[in-house]
């Protein structure tokens, strides 16, 4: 099941590293096989501990197997600096149960949607008034959580007009040093069209040259026609720093030069892990920019027009307590990606779907830009206010409003959820054991 799942669930890998790297396509085959089975170990030691824990069926179905399966969850996107991909509660964003999201986070939907699995299955076979019983109220629940979760948040008054700008820069296309000056003429060209807006919005690495080398001849002049304007500009451009490399944001423009440094950096895609041992692999994979350092853990907000702004970067929005920990400071959440890495496969719309549940989980507006697409305005709760059709050239612009307060979820993080699921799994094994 878990080799099925992200066989097909992260196959993008392999058009990450085929399509846009070189590899072979025999060995692309091979290390995104190897890439799913890696992950497939997770559900291989959630089949063997449900069996250590083995305990009457309806304790089995609504205690023992949703316990350890968000469990497994939380420890995949966790160890080794994490892979929550595919985590089962993003599926509901759409539904009733994302009303559980607001106060328990992405794990506590998969408990719910989990808990509500055992309950189907009970309700075929056996138990059918508790079953019925259960998936009735964990509707209701959902259903009054949905409906109370933007109370949590309110309103703080403030306002911004953003253009986001997704450049549709094609993966091969994007290093190449012919292609520098009509990338960076291309993005002055939108950028002056939308002067009228006090933030304008360029994807992750849209200057794909060294902050230093553009400084001076590009930014800076920027720079003082968007102050003249009132408007800031963020844009996305690696940085050296000494010895360190970092992947980015820029703020310029209305406010002094303001940086944010991406801190969880992709394995394999922007540092080698054990590189004195794989750096063969690096140089095979031909990743332009691959030795990112991450940046500090307490980097200061952005500020546009007095709003507090939490950036993110590409995979960062992941992660849902790192997202929170900006909180409540932050009134207004960004993303700014480049899923050019995967052209036409499955992780544009699911790395949306995952930026919709951060936009869920703290009550905020999150504005994902990305090189090309899908770039959207996603509300605080969780739906879609706008979006930009995929691999076309266009600005998006919106009026967006600074929300503060905290969620349920941004107050406490995962901690009920994991602290929960263990107390259960403490009590399924004792069942177990008086049983044998």
């Amino acid at each position: 099941f878990g080799f099925g799942l992200f066989g097909v669930g992260t196959s993008w890998v392999y058009v990450s590293i085929h399509d846009f790297s070189g590899v072979w396509a025999w060995l692309a085959v091979l290390i995104t096989m190897a890439f799913a089975a890696v992950l497939a170990v997770y559900f291989l030691v959630l089949g063997w501990l449900a069996r250590q824990l083995m305990a009457p069926k309806s304790v089995a179905m609504l205690l023992v197997f949703p316990a350890l399966w968000v469990l497994v969850e939380w420890l995949r996107g966790w160890l080794f600096t994490g892979f929550p991909w595919l985590v089962a509660g993003y599926s509901q964003i759409d539904t009733v149960i994302s009303g559980y999201a607001a106060y328990f986070g992405v794990y506590g939907v998969s408990y719910v949607l989990a808990l509500m699995a055992g309950s189907l299955a009970l309700l075929v076979k056996s138990q059918r008034l508790l079953a019925s019983g259960l998936l009735a109220g964990l509707l209701m629940i959902g259903f009054l959580g949905q409906y109370f979760a933007l109370s949590q948040t309110e309103e703080t008054g403030d306002s911004l007009r953003v253009s986001m700008i997704q450049g549709n820069i094609t993966q091969d296309r994007k290093w190449l040093s012919e292609e520098l000056r009509p990338t960076l003429q291309m993005y002055h060209r939108l950028t002056e069209q939308h002067w009228d807006s006090d933030l304008i919005l360029w994807p992750e690495t849209a200057m794909p040259i060294l902050y230093q080398s553009v400084k001076e001849p590009y930014i800076l002049p920027l720079a003082k026609k968007a102050k003249a304007h009132h408007t800031t500009i963020i844009a996305g451009v690696p940085i050296g720093e000494g010895e360190h490399y970092y992947n980015s944001m820029v703020a310029f423009g209305d406010h002094p030069l303001q940086f944010y440094h991406k801190v969880h950096l992709v394995p394999f895609g922007e540092f080698m892990p054990f590189e004195s041992i794989l750096g063969n692999l690096l140089k095979a994979l031909k990743i332009p920019m691959a030795h990112f350092a991450g940046g500090g853990d307490q980097q200061p907000l952005f500020h546009i027009k007095n709003i507090p702004i939490a950036m993110s970067i590409c995979y960062e929005d992941a992660f849902g307590e790192e997202i929170i920990s900006a909180l409540p400071e932050a009134q207004l959440l960004v993303n700014v990606s480049n899923d050019a890495w995967f052209g036409e496969s499955l992780a544009a719309p699911q790395h949306l779907q995952m930026a919709q549940m951060r936009a869920l989980e703290s009550g905020r507006t999150l504005l994902r830009n990305t090189n090309t697409g899908i770039s959207a305005v996603i509300n605080p709760d969780g739906s879609i206010q706008q979006q930009l059709a995929s691999f076309k050239r266009d600005v998006l612009t919106a009026t967006v409003k600074a929300r503060a307060g905290l969620t349920g979820y941004a107050l406490w993080g995962n901690a009920p959820v994991i602290i929960l699921v263990l107390i259960i799994l403490a009590f399924g094994g004792r069942l177990a054991r008086e049983r044998s």
